[in-house]
């Protein structure tokens, strides 16, 4: 369960922090510390980590990574 649950987690992290920033009515700040334990996918998970990066820098959404791992996809 575990495992499912960090998913679900890093899914909703994703996905309404981008939300957020389309938005820009605030400041969308995503703590990424020890984010690259949450990605399962070795393909994915450090480019998702590093959009949200992006994300955080710019506060601008950034594009979904797309990924065969059938992780977040908003």
């Amino acid at each position: 369960m575990g495992d499912e649950l960090t998913r679900v987690l890093t899914e909703g992290l994703e996905s309404r922090s981008t939300s957020a920033a389309g938005r820009g009515d605030g400041c969308v700040l995503v703590d990424l510390w020890d984010i690259e334990s949450s990605f399962d996918c070795p393909d994915c998970g450090a480019l998702r980590a590093d959009a949200l990066r992006r994300m955080n820098l710019t506060q601008r959404p950034v594009a979904v990574v797309d990924c065969d791992c059938q992780g977040p996809a908003a």
